[in-house]
């Protein structure tokens, strides 16, 4: 408001010499739109480096591009922390199926304790026994007889002698398609003991 103050109190004087106020108001208005033009290009120009610092940071890639590569990234992760043994929603349900129409018994779920891939389908496997009621015991085994190429072994522990307990889990792993060695041996365990490995 001062400078519209100021310009009606001058004003008579304007409307005397119209001609001499024209230069000062031009260079006002000239000076004004500079100053606001250059406060716009730096704008425009500061807009500029940030969005090339974008690319930069994405590597030259647009954001569906850039979206794209994080999805490939995670899949790559998720394939790299996923076990390979694991079996399947169908292959457990066909285990399942076998313990159900059996009282429950005792098994050993055990892993290769050299395997970095085992771990979790040693898990899952255990847990299934677990929630239909059997007792479970569960460790890592250390050096040994070969394995087998199948990945799993399972161990008749009393000899010559086939257990209820070892005849189901063999008959609920057969059901869902899971190859196996059987080797017999006579242990002061008398559970049937699952060993999983590394697949060859």
């Amino acid at each position: 408001m001062g400078f519209i103050d100021q310009l009606k109190a001058v004003w008579p004087l304007v409307t005397q010499a119209p001609w001499g106020f024209a230069p000062v108001a031009f260079a006002i208005l000239a000076s004004g739109w500079a100053v606001g033009r250059f406060m716009y290009s730096q704008r425009i120009a500061i807009l500029k480096e940030r969005i090339e610092a974008y690319k930069e940071k994405l590597d030259g890639a647009s954001p569906e591009e850039a979206h794209a590569r994080v999805e490939r990234l995670e899949a790559r992760i998720r394939d790299l922390e996923h076990d390979p043994r694991l079996f399947s929603p169908e292959q457990l349900a066909k285990i399942a199926a076998v313990l159900k129409r059996h009282k429950p018994g005792a098994v050993i779920v055990s892993r290769d304790g050299s395997s970095l891939l085992c771990g979790k389908v040693q898990t899952q496997i255990r847990k299934l026994f677990e929630r239909h009621g059997w007792e479970v015991r569960h460790w890592a085994t250390m050096g040994g007889d070969k394995l087998p190429a199948s990945g799993l072994t399972i161990y008749g522990n009393t000899g010559d002698t086939e257990t209820d307990d070892e005849l189901v889990v063999r008959e609920a792993l057969q059901a869902a398609g899971i190859e196996f060695e059987l080797r017999r041996q006579r242990s002061t365990d008398k559970e049937p003991q699952l060993v999983f490995s590394d697949i060859d």
